[in-house]
C-alpha cells in the first residue's frame, strides 16, 4: 500500500471546469485506488496532478488489502476507485463487499473497452459510476474533472437524504403534537381544496373522524356550515391574503345534528424560498363562550328593559290612580244606565287594564320578544315571565 499527496499551486478544491456545489467541503480529496498495475496507478496520479484540487491517494494492489483497510477505517476516504481486473478477487466481487462496508462513500469502477455489460451490472449493485479505460488513455483527461464532481454530487445526495429524513421525523413529531391537542388542527395544501392533515381531535370537536375531513376536504367543511356563514367564509388559499393570519367564526352542524360555534385561527406556512407551502388552521369549539355572551346580552337587555319599565310604571301609577278615583266618583254620582255612567265604567275598565299592564311590566324576569308590524319586535309581556323561553329558530342551513 502506498500513500501520496500532491496539489497545484492554486490550492483550489475544484478546477475551473468543475461545479463545486458547496465550497465548505474539506480542502483534501482522499481517494482509495485499487489497481494492480503500477503503470496505470502512476498515470492516475499524474492525471490528478494536473487538476487544481488537493488529492491524497491510498493505492492498494489487491482487493483483499482494500477490504482490510475499509474494515479498519471505512470513513477515511471520499471516493473509492477500483479496476475491474484484479488478481484473486475481481473488481465486481470487491465492489459488492466494499459497498456493504462503506455505504457512505461513492465507488467508481474502471473497466476496459467492451465491458459495458459488467459496468451495468456494477451499477445495479450500487456502484455510483464507471469509467472506461480506452487504449489511448483519454480517460485520464476526464478523471480530474469527473471524480470531484462525483464526490460533490454524492455528498449532496447524502445531505438531501439526511434532510428529508430529518424533515419526515419533524413532521411525525409535529403530527403527534397536533394529534394530542384539544383543539382541532387542519393543514390545507396550496390548492386550497384538500386537507393534508387533520388531527384526531376532529371527532371530539365535531363528531366526525379525521378521515371524513380528509376525504371531503374544504367542500365538506363548508357543506356543514350555516348557510349565512358559508357566504362570508374565506377558504384558505382561495385569494391573495386569505392564507394570512386571520380569525373567523361560523356555525357548524355536528354529526348529531347539533349546532356549534367554531372559531378558526389561520396561519400561513412558507417554504425556505418564502413561497406558500400550506395553511395551518386551529378550530376551537366556542359554543359555551358564545352562549355565555348571549346570556350576558340578554341580561343587559332585560336589565335595561326593567329599569325603563320601573321608571315608566312609577310615572304612570299616580295619574292612573287619580283617573281611577275620578271614574269611581262619577259612577257614584251618575244614574245607573245613563250614557255618562257607561262612559265612566269604560274609563274605569281601561284604567284597570292599564294597571294590569304596569304590573306585568314590573314583573318582567326574561327578555322575550314577538313580531310586531313592519318587521319590528317588541317585548312579549305574556311570555316574559314564563318558565321557558322560546329561542329563535336558528337551525336553518
Amino acid at each position: 500500500m502506498t500513500d501520496s499527496r500532491f496539489s497545484s499551486s492554486s490550492g483550489n478544491i475544484f478546477g475551473s471546469t468543475v461545479d463545486s456545489g458547496n465550497s465548505s467541503y474539506t480542502d483534501v480529496f482522499r481517494i482509495m485506488l485499487v489497481e494492480d498495475s503500477e503503470h496505470d496507478a502512476i498515470a492516475f496520479r499524474r492525471a490528478l496532478a494536473k487538476s487544481d484540487a488537493v488529492w491524497e491517494i491510498t493505492h492498494l494492489e489487491r482487493a483483499e488489502g482494500a477490504l482490510d483497510s475499509l474494515a479498519s477505517a471505512s470513513g477515511n476516504w471520499d471516493i473509492i476507485v477500483s479496476d475491474f481486473k484484479l488478481p484473486g478477487m475481481n473488481g465486481l466481487e470487491f465492489c459488492g463487499k466494499a459497498l456493504k462496508m462503506a455505504s457512505d462513500t461513492p465507488l467508481v469502477m474502471l473497466t476496459g473497452g467492451g465491458s459495458e455489460r459488467l459496468a451495468v451490472e456494477a451499477l445495479k449493485m450500487g456502484v455510483y459510476d464507471y469509467i472506461i479505460k480506452d487504449p489511448r488513455q483519454a480517460y485520464l483527461e476526464l478523471i480530474p474533472v469527473i471524480l470531484p464532481r462525483i464526490i460533490t454530487k454524492f455528498r449532496q445526495g447524502i445531505e438531501k437524504t439526511m434532510a428529508e429524513r430529518a424533515l419526515a421525523q419533524n413532521e411525525r413529531l409535529l403530527r403527534g403534537i397536533m394529534d394530542v391537542a384539544w383543539d382541532m388542527v387542519i393543514f390545507t395544501g396550496i390548492n386550497g381544496e384538500s386537507f393534508r392533515f387533520v388531527s384526531s381531535s376532529a371527532r371530539t370537536v365535531t363528531g366526525f373522524s379525521s378521515d371524513v375531513f380528509m376525504q371531503g376536504g374544504i367542500a365538506f367543511l363548508m357543506e356543514r356550515m350555516h348557510r349565512t356563514d358559508r357566504k362570508e367564509y374565506r377558504p384558505p388559499c382561495s385569494s391573495p391574503g386569505s392564507a394570512d393570519i386571520c380569525v373567523q367564526e361560523y356555525r357548524f352542524i355536528k354529526s348529531d345534528d347539533q349546532w356549534i360555534h367554531l372559531r378558526e385561527a389561520r396561519s400561513a406556512i412558507l417554504d425556505d424560498s418564502g413561497n406558500l407551502a400550506g395553511v395551518v388552521s386551529t378550530l376551537m369549539d366556542v359554543t359555551a363562550a358564545r352562549e355565555a355572551v348571549d346570556r350576558q346580552k340578554l341580561h343587559e337587555r332585560l336589565t335595561g328593559a326593567l329599569e325603563m319599565a320601573g321608571a315608566t310604571c312609577h310615572e304612570m301609577n299616580q295619574p292612573l290612580q287619580a283617573v281611577m278615583g275620578y271614574a269611581e266618583l262619577l259612577l257614584l254620582d251618575l244614574p245607573k244606565g245613563s250614557s255618562g255612567s257607561d262612559i265612566a265604567r269604560s274609563i274605569l275598565d281601561m284604567v284597570t287594564r292599564m294597571g294590569e299592564i304596569t304590573r306585568k311590566i314590573m314583573s318582567l324576569t326574561k327578555y322575550v320578544t314577538r313580531d310586531y308590524i313592519k318587521g319590528r319586535k317588541i317585548i312579549d309581556l305574556d311570555r316574559a315571565s314564563a318558565d321557558s323561553i322560546d329561542e329563535p329558530d336558528d337551525s336553518e342551513k
